[in-house]
């Protein structure tokens, strides 16, 4: 028998002999069994608050004056509370009228019967003919 083929037989009866003895199994030792992997574990987290964003404010606009009619439209001859728009004429004849904040209004003083008056707002004086004081 040439060499080659009583080798082979050798090895077969070495296979077989492995296979067939105690504790032998049919899988060979090679192969690895799988294993079934666990699933990853999630540690929960808190969520971050929301960072509050800068906005730009708005540059604040004129606020329209809502004028309700007073109760002298036509200038009060006696001073009415609320109506503290005081108007005199001046000694040239001019319908003057001053306003609280004016540097004058202190000083001024209403005379109805030369037809000064008070005013309740500014449209009403001017309405009537009346200009604001340059101080």
């Amino acid at each position: 028998m040439p060499r080659s083929i009583g080798c082979l037989l050798l090895l077969l009866v070495i296979v077989l002999v492995s296979a067939c003895s105690p504790g032998a199994t049919a899988t060979p030792t090679h192969a690895p069994t799988p294993t079934r992997t666990p699933a990853p574990t999630r540690t929960p987290t808190a969520t971050p608050a929301p960072t509050p964003t800068r906005t730009s404010t708005p540059a604040p606009t004129a606020t329209p004056t809502i004028v309700l009619p007073s109760q002298c439209p036509q200038g009060c001859t006696t001073h009415v509370q609320g109506c503290d728009i005081k108007a005199n004429i001046s000694d040239t004849g001019e319908k003057i009228y001053h306003l609280p904040s004016n540097q004058s209004y202190s000083r001024t003083v209403v005379s109805p019967d030369k037809g000064e008056r008070w005013f309740c707002n500014e449209i009403e004086a001017k309405a009537m003919g009346w200009r604001p004081s340059e101080r």
